[in-house]
């Protein structure tokens, strides 16, 4: 799916020191905030450890738990990653780690092809904050992303009429021209190409979408 491609785009390994000792212990805080640090970076890795370090030391830190899925998202594991947002929304968390947390398990359960999960995710996340950003780890990653996962969602259920209405509200914050009439079949053009149905047309747009967003 392109749309993975836009926030499972490139692991990069940025090694980074720890700097904990005996002055300066350890806590569950300084663990997380160290693999908020590491995930800015693109070292998922160095992420996942930290944040598995911080929930060793207080197994129910949900902030870790947040990172923590993220993190192990990015590096392709995603039955931990949604173990980890699930225990992050099991500890009853508050903005942002509620949001957060609901991104991710959008979109790991989109691409463990639990698509009604990822709807009730995708939705919950725009209900809570319809200007969503993930700020605290890759600012690229917002509410557009969402959309166009809620729209993929819609466009495998066939509701392709729900589908083009996230689609608009995406094409219209990045001055993406889009006109395509389910009932005009000259409309149904994308980059040059016209396609034989309107839900073909449509899941280009969404693809192409992904693209320039990525």
């Amino acid at each position: 799916m392109i749309w993975l491609n836009r926030w499972i785009i490139v692991l990069f390994v940025i090694g980074l020191a720890g700097c904990s000792g005996d002055s300066d212990p350890s806590t569950p805080e300084a663990e997380t905030a160290s693999a908020w640090s590491a995930f800015q970076q693109g070292d998922y890795t160095q992420a996942a450890e930290k944040a598995d370090a911080a929930l060793n030391l207080s197994a129910t830190f949900v902030e870790a738990y947040v990172v923590g899925a993220w993190a192990y998202a990015r590096l392709g594991d995603q039955n931990t990653a949604l173990t980890y947002a699930n225990q992050a929304l099991q500890h009853q968390p508050s903005p942002p780690d509620q949001v957060d947390a609901l991104a991710v398990r959008a979109f790991l359960s989109w691409t463990l092809d639990q698509i009604p999960n990822a709807l009730d995710d995708a939705q919950h996340v725009l209900a809570l904050d319809a200007g969503w950003r993930f700020s605290r780890g890759d600012p690229t990653v917002n509410a557009s992303d969402i959309r166009l996962l809620v729209a993929q969602c819609f466009w495998v259920q066939a509701a392709w009429n729900l589908a083009q209405d996230q689609v608009e509200m995406v094409a219209e914050s990045v001055d993406y021209p889009l006109i395509l009439d389910a009932n005009n079949p000259s409309t149904w053009v994308v980059n040059g190409v016209t396609y034989a149905t309107y839900p073909e047309a449509l899941l280009m747009i969404i693809e192409d979408l992904l693209y320039r967003l990525s």
